[in-house]
């Protein structure tokens, strides 16, 4: 009884590579869905482009000194110029 053939490998090659032509293709389409269901929800990107975060609000004394801060977030406007690359 002959295990190998020439026939047999190539039966197995061929269903080898469908089922690898399959699997990728269902792969890829899966990819596409998630990034379907994960970009739905995310804001358009105009909106982004002038959001304007909170910043906490100083008051000063007349010589300088900083008397009291007010926000819900502590946030301290800081130019993208200024930050180190």
């Amino acid at each position: 009884m002959r295990i190998f053939t020439w026939g047999n490998a190539l039966r197995v090659l061929i269903w080898g590579t469908i089922a690898a032509v399959v699997l990728g293709i269902a792969a890829v389409i899966a990819a596409a869905i998630y990034v379907v269901r994960v970009t739905e929800d995310l804001p358009d990107y105009q909106q982004l482009a002038q959001y304007e975060p909170p910043i906490t609000s100083r008051v000063h004394a007349g010589d300088g000194r900083l008397i009291a801060e007010y926000a819900r977030e502590r946030r301290i406007f800081v130019p993208i110029e200024t930050i180190p690359p």
